[in-house]
């Protein structure tokens, strides 16, 4: 999914499990134009025709990003095929992306945020989503949303540190250490 704004030059690019459910419905409902497909980037965009490469010269175009260690616990409790955190941690670590069972849509190359942020040039924090998105609208033109809260993750318990023990912490550690670092984020 993607919502874009013409006449603001302004493109929002979901990514999952970061809030992108309740940001598209909000931006929605201030005018924006959702695109077809579900987590559409850029290319789908300019296919439909809802945007130009001359358009997107000064436009903004942003998406949203996760706690990798968040992100995966919320991973693994909507889509929890009988494995235990650690044995989907364990898995994810040290089998071949291609047979993680449908994980290549979410994980490619070490790095949950593959999708969108090659593209964008403004990332909101869904820790902060709501201050980050009335920020980014501000600045291009656009009124401050109520976020809805969409999509709550049934079964998931308290925060996100008390699925880790030692060995599953250092292996997202390791596996995801160039996108931690250079999202800046930390267990």
């Amino acid at each position: 999914m993607a919502v874009v704004f013409v006449e603001h030059r302004f493109v929002y690019l979901a990514h999952r499990y970061t809030g992108s459910n309740a940001t598209i419905d909000a931006l929605e409902d201030i005018g924006g134009r959702r695109s077809a497909g579900h987590h559409d980037g850029v290319s789908d965009l300019k296919a439909q025709g809802l945007i130009t490469e001359d358009w997107l010269e000064g436009a903004t175009v942003c998406t949203t990003v996760r706690n990798p260690f968040d992100a995966l616990v919320t991973w693994w409790t909507r889509h929890d095929r009988g494995r235990s955190f650690r044995d989907f941690i364990v898995c994810l670590a040290t089998l071949p992306e291609e047979v993680i069972g449908g994980s290549t849509e979410i994980v490619r190359g070490g790095r949950l945020y593959w999708m969108h942020l090659q593209d964008s040039n403004a990332v909101l924090r869904f820790e902060r989503l709501s201050a980050d998105l009335d920020a980014v609208l501000s600045r291009v033109g656009l009124p401050a949303v109520q976020l809805p809260h969409r999509n709550p993750t049934a079964g998931r318990e308290g925060d996100y540190r008390g699925y880790y023990d030692p060995t599953t912490r250092a292996l997202v550690e390791e596996l995801f250490a160039v996108e931690l670092a250079s999202l800046d984020y930390t267990f």
